[in-house]
């Protein structure tokens, strides 16, 4: 399977690299590997004690100018169903948001005239539940541009999103006595969807 993880581990020709956590398909950026098992194992218990640090950058529907946090159970997906907030059936996630930038762009939708916005944010997982930021985005009423699975067909600022605006900027782990941080800046096509918003803003404003 192309989309699977391990296929792409296998392509950069990093076999015998293990993988320790997982990103959602299409979501780009920063992911551990790890050498040896036992390194495999230190870094899971990282994981499972939540002491490893988890950003994100992610576009959103709507203006999200502000900070804040999203404490809602989720019922993960299964595969088939998507994630859910379940506040009786949900398990604990938590996930703190800031904005970085907010664009108002004016579209035309038929004979009408309307104004879309859009929203640049910087994302922290405390729990890493399947579909998290997604789902918690929603929730709040702000989805992923490109999201078709929790957002719907929306379409954002005269402009097509083949793929969510996803993507893991920054992981900081321990290994030893040391903290390590890797961070990884968009790839090509997200800074350029976000030069292309600058440009056709009709007001933008840096947070």
């Amino acid at each position: 399977d192309p989309n699977c993880i391990l296929f792409s581990v296998w392509t950069a020709g990093l076999e015998g690299w293990l993988p320790v956590h997982r990103l959602d398909t299409n979501t780009t950026g920063a992911m551990l590997l790890a050498h040896t098992p036992e390194d495999a194992r230190m870094l899971i218990g990282q994981f499972a004690r939540r002491t490893v640090s988890k950003e994100y950058i992610c576009l959103v529907h709507g203006l999200l100018d502000t900070e804040g946090v999203v404490d809602a159970p989720i019922v993960p997906s299964d595969g088939i169903q998507k994630s859910r907030v379940d506040t009786v059936n949900g398990r604990d996630s938590l996930t703190r948001y800031s904005c970085m930038c907010t664009y108002r762009l004016k579209v035309s939708l038929s004979a009408d005239r309307m104004m879309e916005a859009a929203s640049l944010m910087r994302v922290q997982i405390m729990t890493g539940r399947t579909h998290q930021i997604r789902c918690h985005l929603a929730h709040i009423g702000h989805p992923l541009c490109g999201d078709v699975k929790y957002g719907g067909k929306r379409s954002c600022c005269m402009t097509s999103f083949p793929q969510m605006f996803l993507h893991s900027s920054r992981l900081g782990f321990c290994s030893g006595s040391e903290w390590i941080t890797i961070a990884d800046p968009l790839p090509p096509r997200f800074a350029q969807t976000l030069e292309v918003l600058s440009q056709r803003a009709v007001a933008r404003r840096q947070a």
